[in-house]
């Protein structure tokens, strides 16, 4: 037991048999205006104590506990073991598994000697957050062990055993209210005779008056008083008597003479010959020929104190006829002179009868309109919006249902509308449609369905004007049986994606960004199909080539980016997904189908000894690895990030978007030309675009004249001469030299480039002059500078060097670039 361990006083035996109680069991009231009440929790006629574990609840609807007091408690110097509000603990070391919203728990125990046996335990603050004409305040229940068996109170002296005990709770109320009902809502009767009727009050929470009675209408009260205490009932006789028909309505009100609070109920009171009539639940009914309706229920209603059977009859034109069940009902009038009873009405409409709306006139003066339907059908298709990939089919369920008992053999047609097209990819003519069954047979009320289908046309994998182009489609589906026809649309959308065109490396940022996190963003130049490199590789000094291609959406195709899948990727049809080893660049690479200039295809196990390596990206390039090859997202919306890194996931949504293709060379590529096959596939989509690539033997920087000593007296210029070999034997090359400078004291000035100069095959250019003013600061001063060369086989604008990313469409050469020093004098 919780307390039996904490109290340190020797145990008497338990005698007395003592109660536990919410304000002594008496009603707790509070104001209407009242933001807070206490609540005392007594014991009385128990043995000594010194301890307590007690839990009560109330509804936190209304009452929401703040906090609990001592103050008062018999329980002096008290030690506090748990307190807990509303499942939260404010004392102590944990709640109970009792504890909840609603639920005060609160344990004390006293050290020393034992305490009075009746009196004050604790008092429970309480935030009144509701109005309520009385909830209990309980003691919490769910607990074992305790004084009063599954309640959670526990009186203790030290015993290991808790002292038995009762409880009773209490009621708290601060609606100060009272209600008004009368007996009968509708009272009638005939005219000259009275007929009465018994108003109800009852006082809710505090509410205590005497309540002022008045009536409006030709109606009495016997007393017009009515007297109220706490939780008290009270009623007053309402007499009604008229000498002329009509309906009246009667208002009695009352209000207390103290508290002012005033209720009033409005009484129907009807005058008229005794009789009955008929009400129906609906004015109409709709109904196909041949058929039958059972949804109408009829209402029968005397007055005036009519009691009697009535037969009922539903009376229609030829073929129209109505059916009551029971065909009769007996109506007995209560204390308030109404009687009710009801029939369900069943209508039959014979298959002879033309369409119209038809009359049915009811016992009791009621009228129910009967809508014959024309025979029909409807038509659906399932799904009504969807996409295809280009190559790929639309499918759809056309569904066909009777209506008001149709039956008929239907043909089904299709027209195919182009709606917004993307210019130049395709026609829109080549679209094959067809229905599986073409006709279906539709019985009265039953359905049928039909599968339809609409080919297009994807030739190859690259651009072809025979395919079928991309864009929005309605299918308009026409279903006919005789004079009667009804359609149905399919909208669909055809999409692919197209590659290219093609761009160099250059200055100019474009302002979508490359879904590769490696070329972000990316930056072009000149639009080309081809690039350069060296058979210098990049572990010899070289560097990589790359070039940059386009990537379209059509048809709003979108790609949401999920690692490996929901992208445009890029692929080598042939090659294994995971790539192939390359041993000199030490990793797999998924490398595009290559060929030399002939035709020929360079076998896998060739490129992977050889070279050249040409692949999406700067890695791997296979549709798995880390940088995706080909944008995640063409027209993507806003996306959640699926898995990391989420920068590859939801990339802004670009269209087009562009992607590297990047050309490493090994050691024993030779030179010449190259044609890549590369290619894109997102499903069942592939596209590829060939591009070239020109391998071109290293250039050599072969002349480098330059000062060795720089005089600042003397103009402090220092001039350069260079001169480049192109060592190619087929192809001519346009080269740029680039001088970089160094000085030992940290200075560092720009680099310097020669123009761009054609140099033919096995040829060299001589002199290229190149010079940099020095400053007084720089005298003393020794500067190391040295040389590389970029060369394009393309043209000169393919000569440059993406500012951003430092990628290039050209090949680099740093093959016997000179390394020299000299020194700046005063």
């Amino acid at each position: 037991m919780l307390l039996s361990s904490l109290l340190l006083v020797p145990s008497i035996a338990h005698a007395a048999t003592g109660q536990v109680s919410v304000n002594n069991g008496a009603l707790v009231l509070a104001l209407r205006t009242d933001k807070t009440v206490s609540v005392p929790i007594n014991i009385a006629g128990s043995d000594p104590l010194n301890g307590f574990d007690i839990q009560v609840f109330a509804d936190p609807a209304f009452l929401s506990g703040a906090s609990v007091s001592l103050f008062g408690s018999i329980i002096t110097s008290p030690t506090i073991v748990i307190e807990c509000i509303n499942g939260i603990l404010i004392a102590g070391s944990t709640c109970a598994p009792q504890d909840q919203a609603g639920v005060v728990h609160f344990s004390a125990v006293h050290v020393g000697a034992l305490t009075s046996a009746s009196g004050l335990l604790f008092t429970i603050n309480y935030n009144i957050v509701g109005q309520t004409g009385g909830i209990p305040l309980s003691f919490n229940t769910g607990c074992s062990g305790t004084s009063v068996p599954g309640d959670c109170v526990t009186i203790s002296n030290g015993f290991p055993t808790a002292l038995p005990e009762t409880d009773l709770g209490a009621t708290f109320a601060n609606l100060n209210d009272f209600t008004m009902t009368p007996d009968f809502a509708n009272i009638s009767t005939t005219s000259g005779v009275a007929i009465t009727d018994t108003i109800k009050y009852a006082a809710q929470g505090a509410f205590s008056d005497t309540l002022s009675e008045t009536v409006i209408g030709p109606c009495t009260l016997a007393t017009n008083s009515v007297n109220l205490a706490f939780f008290t009932t009270g009623s007053d006789t309402l007499t009604c008597t008229s000498a002329t028909n009509g309906d009246f309505n009667v208002n009695v009100t009352a209000t207390g003479a103290n508290t002012l609070v005033a209720h009033s109920q409005k009484i129907n009171f009807h005058v008229g010959p005794a009789g009955f009539s008929s009400k129906l639940n609906q004015p109409k009914i709709d109904i196909a020929r041949g058929n039958s309706d059972s949804s109408t229920i009829a209402t029968f209603t005397g007055v005036s104190g009519f009691s009697g059977s009535v037969s009922i009859a539903a009376t229609g034109p030829t073929g129209v006829t109505g059916t009551a069940s029971p065909a009769m009902v007996t109506l007995t009038h209560d204390a308030s002179g109404y009687s009710t009873a009801t029939s369900a009405l069943t209508v039959n409409v014979a298959a002879s009868v033309a369409t119209g709306v038809y009359s049915l006139a009811v016992t009791g003066g009621s009228t129910l309109l009967v809508n014959v339907q024309a025979q029909d059908f409807n038509i659906t298709a399932v799904p009504a919006v969807e996409s295809t990939p280009r190559g790929g089919s639309v499918v759809a369920t056309i569904n066909i249902a009777s209506f008001a008992n149709f039956a008929g053999t239907l043909t089904l047609t299709v027209a195919i509308q182009a709606n917004s097209i993307d210019a130049g990819t395709g026609v829109t003519n080549n679209i094959a449609t067809s229905f599986l069954p073409a006709t279906v047979i539709l019985t009265a009320g039953g359905t049928a369905a039909s599968d339809f289908l609409a080919s297009t046309v994807k030739i190859g994998v690259t651009p072809n004007p025979a395919n079928t182009a991309t864009g929005s489609y309605t299918a308009i589906v026409t279903a006919t049986s005789g004079s009667i026809s009804h359609t149905t649309s399919i909208a669909f959308t055809v999409q692919d994606f197209s590659l290219g065109p093609n761009y160099c490396a250059g200055n100019n940022a474009l302002i979508f960004t490359s879904p590769d996190t490696f070329f972000n963003p990316v930056s072009v130049g000149e639009q080309c199909n081809s690039f350069t490199a060296t058979t210098q590789t990049a572990a010899q000094g070289g560097a990589q080539s790359t070039l940059w291609m386009q990537v379209n959406s059509l048809g709003k195709l979108e790609t949401h980016g999920a690692a490996g899948t929901g992208v445009v990727a890029a692929v080598n049809p042939t090659g294994p997904g995971r790539g192939s080893r390359v041993p000199e660049l030490h990793r797999n690479v998924c490398f595009f189908q290559t060929f030399f200039a002939n035709g020929t295809q360079l076998s896998r196990a060739y490129i992977q000894a050889n070279g050249p390596v040409v692949r999406a990206g700067p890695f791997g390039g296979c549709r798995f690895s880390f940088a995706y090859a080909v944008p995640n997202d063409v027209d993507a919306p806003v996306c959640t990030a699926i898995d990391p890194p989420s920068n590859l996931d939801c990339a802004p949504a670009n269209n087009p978007d562009f992607f590297a293709v990047t050309a490493d060379t090994l050691t024993n590529t030779l030179p010449g030309t190259y044609l890549v096959n590369v290619c894109g596939l997102i499903g069942t989509l592939l596209n590829c675009q060939m591009v070239t690539l020109i391998v071109v033997s290293a250039p050599i920087v072969h002349q480098f004249v330059y000062l060795h000593k720089v005089s600042i007296g003397a103009g402090g210029v220092q001039t350069f001469k260079l001169g480049v070999t192109n060592p190619d034997l087929t192809n001519a090359v346009f080269a740029q030299v680039t001088v970089t400078v160094i000085g030992s004291f940290g200075d560092a000035p720009p680099a310097l480039f020669t123009a761009v100069v054609k140099i033919n095959p096995n040829a060299n250019a001589n002199n290229l002059a190149l010079s940099f003013t020095l400053t007084k600061a720089m005298i003393g001063e020794t500067f190391t500078f040295s040389s590389s060369v970029l060369v394009s086989a393309v043209d000169p604008g393919a000569v440059a060097v993406d500012p951003v990313n430092g990628t290039t469409s050209a090949g680099t050469s740093t093959i016997q670039s000179i390394t020299a020093t000299f020194t700046v004098t005063g």
